[in-house]
């Protein structure tokens, strides 16, 4: 596994710095003797993983439908992306039950299987709009031009695109639901969108969005790497049972995916209606370091002051890739001294260089 070296990026360091105190007082905290919440047994709620839950998971995950079913075209438009003129196309499709929409930009002009393919998996819950993608190319700089360009919304989340905005359907499923939305959009892009070249993925994704991209190469081994930024990564952490009994203890803290945890899951194993088997099941399908071993090639970046993902979830992560013989993965790891969970000052140029390697003899 090979690694940025210290001077590649400006103020940027391999070595793993100290703990944060933020993040060192949340771990303390979680250390010291608390009340825990009547019938929840946090020890055994938090323990390690294990091979038959994993596998079981593995199994679910395979009896899941993300096929290419009942899709729609739903509009077209033109935007310019990096000097480009790009066409915009939405479509529609069935998740489950559920119609899902997404878009996917293309260069005019492109040859048929001629483009790479780059998904782009959002962060936030606010879903996701061309011209922020459009944005983030641009900040990437003139070498991201010539992607087809894949954006899926989430489940209950809309996407804007050509002045329409579509909302898809379902109930939220952060980082589980989401893969299934985002897998089943890929394949809806790859059988309708000619240009797009099938035999070369990766996928790009920011904080929940990150999450969802390691987890989707996980599902399926067609995508040939993934640049992920200030995503969790393993909801077996002290970081993430501390915010769990905190929740119980005071209600969840307004921090994405903390609500639906506790309301969804947490709150009905401590009123005896699922048991800690199911609650560990969903930690375990939204931890892709228990599949570190089937990761295809993974560049990490994370900020060290990180109040909102700790760099922590980054660090474990790269210590299992590390512990793998992955020297052809030519693995990256950038963390940032002083940056928090905004990815604007993140290296842009690294990225879009990792992400050349889909292109041929790249």
């Amino acid at each position: 596994m090979t690694f940025a070296s210290p001077g590649a990026v400006r103020g940027m360091r391999s070595a793993f710095p100290p703990a944060q105190l933020l993040l060192a007082g949340l771990l303390a905290a979680c250390a010291q003797p608390v009340a825990a919440p009547a019938g929840v047994d946090f020890d055994a709620l938090f323990r390690p993983a294990t091979t038959v839950e994993i596998l079981a998971v593995e199994a679910e995950w395979r009896a899941r439908d993300v096929a290419a079913r009942g899709i729609v075209e739903e509009g077209a438009s033109s935007v310019t992306v990096l000097g480009d003129l790009t066409t915009v196309r939405v479509f529609s499709h069935l998740v489950g039950e559920h119609r899902h929409y997404g878009a996917v930009l293309v260069p005019a002009g492109a040859a048929a299987r001629s483009l790479p393919v780059l998904v782009v998996a959002h962060s936030g819950d606010a879903g996701t709009s061309v011209s922020e993608v459009a944005a983030r190319l641009t900040l990437m700089g003139p070498q991201a031009r010539g992607f087809a360009v894949v954006v899926p919304s989430f489940r209950s989340e809309s996407i804007t695109a050509g002045g329409v905005t579509y909302r898809s359907g379902g109930e939220p499923s952060l980082w589980d639901g989401d893969v299934d939305d985002a897998l089943a959009f890929l394949n809806v892009a790859l059988r309708r969108v000619p240009e797009a070249d099938p035999e070369r993925i990766g996928v790009l994704g920011t904080s929940r969005g990150a999450t969802v991209a390691l987890l989707m190469a996980i599902r399926d081994p067609r995508i040939d790497l993934v640049s992920e930024m200030a995503g969790p990564t393993d909801f077996f952490d002290p970081w993430v049972r501390g915010l769990m009994e905190e929740a119980l203890r005071e209600g969840p803290r307004p921090l994405l995916g903390v609500r639906m945890l506790h309301d969804r899951f947490l709150r009905p194993l401590a009123d005896g209606l699922i048991t800690p088997a199911r609650f560990r099941r969903e930690l375990v399908r939204r931890s892709p370091v228990l599949w570190a071993a089937r990761l295809p090639s993974v560049q990490v970046h994370h900020g060290s002051l990180d109040t909102t993902v700790p760099p922590a979830q980054a660090r474990v992560l790269v210590a299992a890739l590390r512990r793998l013989d992955r020297a052809a993965a030519r693995d990256e790891w950038l963390e940032y001294p002083g940056l928090g969970h905004s990815t604007a000052a993140f290296d842009h140029g690294r990225t879009v260089a990792f992400l050349n390697r889909l292109r041929r003899g790249g």
